[in-house]
This record gives structure tokens, sequence and C-alpha cells, in this order.
């Protein structure tokens, strides 16, 4: 949850169901948010701090993706691949909510 903005659900048992409905063929998956621990860091008063969601890294491993893409996570803009997977951040806006972020192309 953050603030009443769009795309909000509680953590836990009701996103988790959301997430289960991610057919298992899925090769490219587009969420509003990122998974826990990927491009996923916000910049705190003395530090960075993860805020992805924990239920939908859950859900990644039983899917075998090619490319995740998201964006909400301003600070956390680019790519990185883990495994056979490549997860972009694809967020347009900087930490400061300016459309500065360049934007991002990717070959499948």
């Amino acid at each position: 949850m953050f603030f009443d903005w769009a795309f909000n659900l509680a953590r836990g048992e009701t996103i988790a169901e959301r997430w289960s409905q991610i057919p298992a063929d899925t090769d490219v998956l587009i969420t509003h948010g990122p998974p826990s621990g990927i491009l996923d860091q916000v910049i705190t008063k003395t530090d960075y701090q993860s805020v992805g969601c924990d239920d939908l890294t859950r859900e990644l491993e039983r899917l075998t993706l090619k490319m995740h893409v998201f964006g909400h996570i301003h600070e956390s803009h680019g790519q990185q691949r883990h495994e056979d997977c490549l997860f972009v951040n694809a967020s347009t806006c900087n930490g400061n909510f300016k459309p500065l972020n360049p934007p991002v192309v990717v070959d499948l």
C-alpha cells in the first residue's frame, strides 16, 4: 500500500491471490510495481530501502519468464538480469517525479 494511490492491494493473502492468476506459460510479465529485491530501492534519509512485493517474488519462483517489466519505484530505473529473465524498471520519472529517466528499449 502506498497512501491511497492507484494500483494498491494489501500485501499478503489479497495480493498473493492476484499474483497466483498469472498463467504459468507467461513469457513477458508487466506489473505496476517490482518484486522484492530487484530494482526496488527507494532513498531514505540515511540509506536505501527495498520496497518491492515479497508475494510477487514468491510467485515468480513458479514462472519461467523471459522478461518482467515494471515501474513505480522511480529511483531504481534500469535493468538487471537474473538467470534467464531480464527485469526492467521502466519508470519514466525520477525520484522527484520529473520525467527525466530515459526510455528503455529491449530486444527479446
